[in-house]
C-alpha cells in the first residue's frame, strides 16, 4: 500500500509546529470526544457526539442513558488520557501489563470481574463464522503480539497501527464483548 500521501501530510502537519497552546487543546479535546464517541459507537453505545462531550468535558450525566453508557464513555477518556501520557514519557515498548491496565481501564465499573483480565471462557460473535482461540492461548498469544509489536520495524505506522490492531482483535480477543457468547459446543 503507498503512503506517501499520509506521510506527505504529516511532514507538513510537523513543520507547523509547535502549535499555539489554546488550539493544541482544543484539537486534543476535540480527538478525545471524537475518539470516545466512534470507538463506542461502534460497540452500540447510545450516547450522541454531543452527549459524549457533555459527559467528558461537563461531567454531566444524559437522561435516558445507562450508567454503563457513561462509564464507557468517562472510562475509554481515560484509557486515551493514560495512553497520551505514556507516549510524553518517551519511547518504550508496549508490555502485557500496560494492554492489560488499558483493558482494566476501559472495563472498570462496567465489568470489575474480567477487567484487565484475560478471558476464561470461549467466545462467539452472535451471527459470525469467526473462531477465537481458546482463552488459555491468551497470555502465549499475548506475549507473541507483544514481542512482533516491539520487533516490527518495517511497517509504515498506519500500517503497523492497522496490522497491530487487527492481530489484537482477531488473535487475542482478551475480553468478552456484549455481542460474544459462551460457546458451549
Amino acid at each position: 500500500m503507498d503512503f506517501d500521501g499520509l506521510t506527505g501530510k504529516k511532514e507538513r502537519l510537523a513543520g507547523l509546529l509547535p502549535l499555539p497552546g489554546a488550539l493544541e487543546r482544543n484539537l486534543e479535546d476535540w480527538f478525545r470526544v471524537e475518539l470516545t464517541y466512534t470507538s463506542n459507537a461502534l460497540e452500540g453505545n447510545t450516547l450522541t457526539r454531543r452527549e459524549t462531550a457533555l459527559v467528558l468535558e461537563k461531567g454531566l450525566a444524559v437522561g435516558g442513558r445507562s450508567l454503563n453508557e457513561h462509564l464507557e464513555a468517562t472510562n475509554h477518556a481515560q484509557a486515551l488520557d493514560w495512553v497520551r501520557a505514556w507516549i510524553t514519557r518517551g519511547p518504550s515498548p508496549a508490555t502485557e501489563r500496560d494492554i492489560l491496565d488499558i483493558h482494566g481501564t476501559i472495563l472498570r465499573g462496567i465489568d470489575d470481574t474480567h477487567a484487565g483480565r484475560y478471558r476464561s471462557i470461549p467466545v462467539r460473535i452472535s451471527g459470525s463464522t469467526v473462531v477465537f482461540p481458546n482463552p488459555r492461548k491468551a497470555p502465549d498469544l499475548m506475549t507473541q503480539f507483544v514481542r512482533w509489536l516491539e520487533a516490527e520495524d518495517s511497517l509504515h505506522p498506519v500500517e503497523l497501527a492497522a496490522e497491530a490492531h487487527y492481530r489484537l482483535v482477531t488473535s487475542i480477543l482478551l475480553w468478552t464483548a456484549t455481542v460474544a457468547l459462551p460457546d458451549f459446543s
